[in-house]
């Protein structure tokens, strides 16, 4: 039987250490992966403009409160502002610990994050009420 690393205490010993990357639990591993509490608040930032959709992809580093400790781009980038935009929006998430059994455990997933046609400006102006002219 495995156990878990000496620089990752906390970790339910029966845990593979090959699954474990600087204390962080891969997701291969997890009995149940983190999700986020909401919805993420993803947006193109202001004066951004495309003629298609933007695709990058994230590994994001989750502690065992649901917190987002860091944010590292894996696989196809977006331009710096679209990148700080995620990255501003996965940190702004609160999500629910992975857990291995019944406990939260530090955890990384990898995301595909994708700003399209549907996705809202920041700070673009939202219809209060609407009168008949």
């Amino acid at each position: 039987m495995a156990s878990a690393p000496p620089d990752a205490p906390g970790l339910p010993p029966t845990l593979d250490p090959r699954a474990v990357v600087d204390g962080y639990v891969l997701r291969r591993a997890l009995d149940t992966p983190p999700r986020p509490r909401s919805e993420v608040p993803l947006a193109w930032p202001p004066g951004w403009f495309s003629s298609g959709p933007m695709v990058g992809a994230f590994t994001v580093f989750i502690d065992e409160r649901g917190v987002v400790q860091r944010i590292v781009a894996d696989g196809p980038t977006l331009p710096p502002r679209l990148q700080q935009a995620a990255e501003e929006a996965f940190k702004a998430t609160a999500f629910e610990p992975g857990r291995v059994g019944a406990q939260a455990v530090k955890s990384l997933i990898r995301v595909e994050v994708a700003f399209t046609q549907d996705t809202p400006v920041q700070g673009a102006p939202t219809v209060v009420r609407q009168r008949p002219l």
